[in-house]
């Protein structure tokens, strides 16, 4: 038997708005994909209601909500105080990034964090909000708001305040994965569900029976640029899959300035197959793929990729 794989490259770059915005993780708005349908968007914050006098001598703080540019995501309401927003990528490796709202404290040095995911549409606490201690207070160390939650693709961790560091100065730090120093203690918060790191492992066990009949590396037939196109590919890996499927697979990919795939979510708007085989194969290729540095600016790109799938006995 012999199987044939047509891969056709099609690409529609695009500057997405202001590229400073683009590429905004941390602020008051952020950009990214927060409900995993593909599509990205703004979350930002909205001053709901305005205080009155000093909150912490029978005032009231000003109360604000978290909304999005996208309709179809709720707005989340927390009793949030004023707040810095977070992109904390896909901490949970569902496809969507988490956000972090960091609340700064309303007075001294202790504020709190409260990590969002979004499923069908419905936003819950990732892991239990925790404090974090600000920095400013007597020894000026100012702590980040983008280094308080890691991801090792392996355990996600926070870093909450300690209380007992207070007491014990020089055990009241950890070392964050940066290299730098932060006033607390590292938390786990939950095992990783593992990221896929070897396609053929995954497809020998997505295999049927019959599938032991057809083989093959799959081969290219070359790259069809779209004319609004300003980089190319450099390399262009083609997918090493043995599922018995065909079809069409559509590719959404972020490119960074230097040309690296960053980001890619297989079988979204086009596609006419979402197998699971051919997506992870899909998938997989498409993170490989590297393009031509941007020669000015630094911004990130949207693009997609087209993955034809036919075979012949």
């Amino acid at each position: 038997m012999e199987r044939i794989f047509t891969i056709i490259y099609l690409f529609t770059f695009l500057a997405i708005g202001n590229a400073q915005e683009v590429n905004k993780k941390v602020g008051d708005k952020i950009y990214g994909d927060f409900n995993g349908d593909g599509k990205f968007e703004y979350a930002f914050r909205v001053l709901t209601k305005k205080g009155q006098g000093n909150p912490v001598e029978n005032g009231s703080p000003d109360e604000y909500e978290l909304k999005f540019s996208d309709k179809n995501i709720k707005p989340i309401r927390d009793d949030f105080y004023w707040f810095t927003l977070i992109n904390e990528g896909d901490l949970d490796n569902d496809g969507s990034d988490e956000i972090s709202v960091r609340e700064e404290p309303m007075n001294g040095c202790i504020g709190i964090v409260k990590t969002f995911t979004i499923k069908n549409g419905k936003s819950s606490y990732l892991f239990e909000p925790f404090s974090f201690y600000r920095g400013t207070c007597d020894n000026n160390m100012n702590i980040d708001a983008q280094d308080l939650v890691e991801n090792d693709n392996e355990n996600v961790y926070y870093y909450e305040y300690n209380a007992d560091a207070d007491l014990e100065p020089n055990k009241g730090y950890s070392v964050n994965s940066k290299g730098k120093k932060i006033f607390g203690k590292k938390i786990k918060a939950f095992e990783n569900k593992p990221l896929v790191k070897n396609s053929n492992v995954v497809l020998k066990n997505l295999k049927s029976i019959k599938d032991e009949n057809y083989f093959g590396n799959g081969t290219g037939t070359g790259m069809i640029d779209n004319s609004l196109s300003i980089r190319k590919a450099i390399v262009k890996p083609t997918p090493n899959s043995n599922c018995n499927e065909y079809g069409k697979v559509v590719v959404e990919i972020v490119v960074d300035k230097d040309g690296n795939v960053i980001k890619a979510i297989a079988g979204v708007k086009g596609s006419t197959n979402n197998s699971k085989c051919l997506l992870i194969a899909s998938k997989e290729t498409a993170l490989k793929t590297k393009y031509e540095p941007l020669k000015t600016g630094d911004f990130n790109q949207k693009c997609e990729i087209t993955y034809n799938y036919t075979f012949e006995k």
